[in-house]
């Protein structure tokens, strides 16, 4: 059985989350230019960014990447300089969800939104 279907047909109990939390999110293998997890899961950090129903979130996943441009905000988190990279916006069910890094500070949340905004809205 491959990632996918193992995520699928997981039970686990639903996490809570709430948004500008950061969680390592399984995105799979994709295709192309769009961007991978690493490892067995495929997971990378993402930015929880608006709830859309009880088991589906918009996440924007991060890069340590030193990256410069409209689709990159970057922000500290902890001992790293990380990039959220708006481009590769989400949305994904919980059931790829697997730890829970920590949270934004309120004003790097702040600036990912705004960032979002000018390219979104």
């Amino acid at each position: 059985m491959g990632v996918k279907e193992e995520l699928h047909n997981s039970n686990q109990n639903l996490p809570h989350v709430t948004e500008g939390e950061v969680w390592w999110i399984s995105f799979g293998e994709n295709i192309g230019h769009e961007i991978n997890g690493k490892g067995y899961l495929f997971t990378r950090p993402a930015v929880i960014f608006k709830k859309l129903s009880r088991n589906k979130f918009l996440v924007l996943p991060t890069t340590t990447q030193n990256r410069i441009g409209n689709w990159y905000i970057p922000i500290q988190y902890g001992e790293y300089s990380v990039s959220v990279i708006l481009s590769e916006a989400r949305s994904v069910d919980t059931r790829r969800f697997s730890t829970r890094i920590g949270r934004l500070s309120a004003r790097d949340f702040k600036k990912v939104k705004e960032g979002f905004k000018e390219l979104y809205i």
